[in-house]
């Protein structure tokens, strides 16, 4: 009986699963060092100068009111797929809007060009800023020129973004579009 329960004992022992292990982490790169290679993507043909492309896989985004934002927005073209982040006061009477988007910078400023009839200011080529102004310069000289400025925070690849954190949420987004408005 003994030997039994022994044998037994041993047989059930050896059927029984390995405990469950938990896979350990994928270790990320530090700033500075090198991503590991990818793959390239295949080539796309540009869009036509002026016109937006939506992101592969999505549907062309609508064009915004940006009055239902805030009033102050009222009459200032919003890039369709721009999503609203964050507005605040810049403490020199003017208020500051802040919108991302994964779309290029180079249909973003072709957007602006077109709506704005302007051809704005390119600020730095790497990475791209290019403000356009509306209106004139309060009388302040240290205070931000009433306008539309947009970043490329992809540059100089894509896995560097602008990130905006709501919460516990985090979202990243390759292009921001900051809209700053006079007090008057």
């Amino acid at each position: 009986m003994v030997a039994w329960t022994v044998i037994t004992a041993t047989v059930g022992a050896q059927s029984a699963p390995p405990p469950a292990q938990t896979p350990k982490p994928t270790p990320t790169p530090f700033p500075g060092s090198t991503p590991p290679a990818t793959t390239p993507k295949p080539a796309t043909t540009p869009a036509p100068q002026g016109t937006v492309t939506p992101p592969p896989g999505t549907a062309a985004c609508p064009a915004q009111d940006a009055a239902t934002i805030d009033p102050a927005l009222a009459g200032i073209p919003i890039y369709p797929c721009a999503v609203y982040l964050q507005g605040f006061n810049s403490g020199y009477g003017q208020k500051l809007f802040v919108f991302g988007t994964n779309d290029t910078y180079a249909a973003i400023v072709a957007f602006y060009k077109t709506q704005t009839k302007k051809s704005g200011e390119e600020i730095s080529k790497a990475p791209g800023i290019h403000q356009f102004e509306r209106g004139t310069p309060e009388a302040d000289p240290m205070a931000p020129r009433p306008g539309i400025v947009v970043k490329d925070y992809a540059w100089p690849n894509a896995t560097d973004a602008y990130v905006h954190v709501s919460g516990t949420e985090a979202t990243r987004y390759r292009s921001v579009i900051q809209i700053i408005l006079g007090s008057k």
